[in-house]
């Protein structure tokens, strides 16, 4: 008999332990409820924060922008100027010194041409200090191609 009522004591105290469990579980759930929706409060008014910063960048950049091409409109004129300039002056340079080496290169050529028989050209005219052979003609084209 005696164990009879232990156990329904046992019984009484376990039912009563789950019982304090589940309050507990009910209570940690609310809570958990509560921090899911502050999270969420939190997510939106950051988002809000973040919107209003990127349209005030935004704001700030166009209004730099515009000042940029206030002051650059009244140089842009003269800087274009100056580099066309300084471009016609480079074109012109390279120009000058294309038609010149290609009179050299002609002149070279010719000459080899105008020696006939000859299997090498002569650098003496060229290089003046080199104690080397001179190049076969074909050896020169070569060499001018690589270059």
């Amino acid at each position: 008999f005696d164990k009879v009522v232990d156990l329904r004591d046992q019984d009484k105290r376990l039912h009563l332990q789950n019982s304090e469990l589940e309050v507990k579980i009910n209570e940690q759930n609310r809570f958990i409820n509560s921090l899911e929706g502050a999270l969420e409060r939190e997510a939106v008014e950051n988002d809000r924060k973040l919107t209003h910063l990127r349209k005030q960048h935004e704001y700030r950049v166009q209004t730099l922008i515009k000042q940029v091409a206030g002051s650059d409109a009244r140089f842009s004129n003269d800087t274009d100027n100056q580099k066309m300039e300084d471009m016609e002056k480079d074109l012109y340079y390279y120009k000058r010194q294309s038609r010149q080496l290609k009179k050299k290169l002609r002149d070279i050529i010719g000459g080899s041409e105008a020696a006939g028989d000859a299997d090498y050209v002569s650098y003496d005219s060229h290089i003046s200090s080199s104690h080397e052979p001179p190049l076969s003609p074909m050896l020169e084209k070569k060499t001018t191609k690589d270059n």
